[in-house]
């Protein structure tokens, strides 16, 4: 087994967020949560929902569903 560094300089995966059980209650989880997302730009929050959605519903499933549009259909004339 090869085993690793301890302090190896590596940033741990979520360094952002706080250790498990940090919280005196759900609202402070809550606030904590919602400003980091706020602080995030609407792209970067839009590539995560997409990585969820892919995680759980898998991505065959989401293309079948996805409508085809064959055309755009023109305004009649009178």
């Amino acid at each position: 087994m090869k085993s690793r560094a301890l302090n190896s300089g590596a940033k741990p995966r979520h360094a952002h967020f706080r250790k498990f059980g940090a919280y005196r209650n759900f609202a402070e989880a809550d606030t904590e949560l919602r400003a980091y997302w706020q602080s995030r730009t609407p792209h970067e929050r839009m590539e995560a929902l997409e990585e969820l959605r892919i995680a759980n519903y898998g991505e065959a499933t989401i293309n079948a569903r996805i409508p085809r549009v064959f055309g755009v259909p023109e305004p009649r004339r009178s």
